[in-house]
């Protein structure tokens, strides 16, 4: 009788192929579910209290979206962050007050022509509280800057955030933390002008959206009387 021959046993499967193809789906999802977040981030904002408060780059009615991302961020920061209720206005005013210490100390000039006596104590002690209060606030600012200035940066769509990065005053803008320059910045880059055979139709445009703007139910009258001044500047 002939010999059967023998079955070779087949290779048993490898154990972790099917946990490597089921790690590199769920690592596609974890990069997809980042792509996802970080749009919603670029559409809404970084602040969550300020979603749907963006800098983005428009080509019509550019000051009425600006003016009102940035009432409501000057807001939003003097409720939150302690001791920087100046940000209100100068946020919106594209102006923060500077800090200046107090002038040294002098005693009265007696005689015309020579220089004043030395300061008396009294005036000595008067300064070196007028500085302690310069020197504070100036504390104060500065990491008041520090904090706000990023707040400021993520409401800025990616977009208009690339167009940020390069301009050649950015850099120093941001090494600074000048919130101000930086307001000033996004505002030049926010708008997107017409071209020269655009004008007939984006006047058109402007007539046709400023006469189809009514104020909505949810919109208090301040806020429309600043979009309806805002849509007459532009």
């Amino acid at each position: 009788m002939a010999d059967r021959a023998e079955s070779q046993p087949s290779e048993p499967p490898d154990p972790g192929g099917g946990q490597r193809g089921r790690n590199n789906r769920n690592q596609g999802n974890g990069n997809n579910g980042n792509r996802n977040r970080n749009a919603e981030a670029d559409a809404k904002g970084r602040t969550k209290e300020l979603r749907g408060y963006v800098y983005r780059i428009r080509s019509t009615f550019p000051a009425e979206s600006f003016a009102r991302t940035t009432r409501e961020i000057g807001e939003y920061i003097a409720r939150k962050i302690p001791n920087a209720g100046e940000y209100r206005i100068a946020l919106q005013a594209l102006y923060l007050r500077p800090l200046v210490p107090p002038a040294e100390p002098s005693g009265p000039v007696l005689v015309v022509g020579q220089d004043p006596d030395p300061p008396t104590a009294f005036q000595i002690k008067i300064w070196e509280m007028e500085y302690k209060t310069y020197e504070n606030e100036r504390v104060r600012r500065e990491h008041n800057q520090r904090t706000v200035f990023p707040i400021v940066l993520g409401q800025c769509t990616g977009t208009l955030r690339t167009a940020l990065e390069s301009d050649p005053s950015y850099l120093g803008i941001s090494a600074a933390y000048d919130v101000i320059r930086l307001l000033q910045l996004i505002q030049s880059k926010a708008f997107v002008g017409p071209t020269k055979g655009d004008h007939i139709y984006n006047a058109q445009q402007a007539e046709n959206a400023w006469r189809g703007f009514k104020q909505p139910r949810t919109m208090e009258l301040a806020d429309y009387f600043h979009a309806f001044n805002d849509r007459l500047a532009n």
